[in-house]
């Protein structure tokens, strides 16, 4: 049962290690790209397309045919 335990805190601390350096309070800025705007990933939404396997109702699926920046009490599109 220890063995079990300890092999789960292994993974497990193997697997959160790999996570954080990339946030906010990293030194490291060199090679990464800024987010896209709220007004970029709203235009890029026109043309997708959604399958119907994906809408788990009724439906043949679904294309965004347009999308506009809100802003109302945030950004919405």
């Amino acid at each position: 049962m220890i063995r079990r335990s300890l092999g789960w805190a292994l993974a497990f601390t193997l697997c959160t290690s790999g996570c954080g350096g990339n946030g906010p309070h990293s030194d490291s800025q060199a090679g990464s790209t800024p987010a896209p705007t709220a007004a970029a990933q709203c235009a890029a939404l026109r043309g997708l397309s959604i399958p119907a396997s994906s809408i788990a109702e009724p439906t043949s699926g679904a294309t965004i045919t347009s999308a506009t920046l809100v802003d109302a009490s945030g950004e919405y599109c």
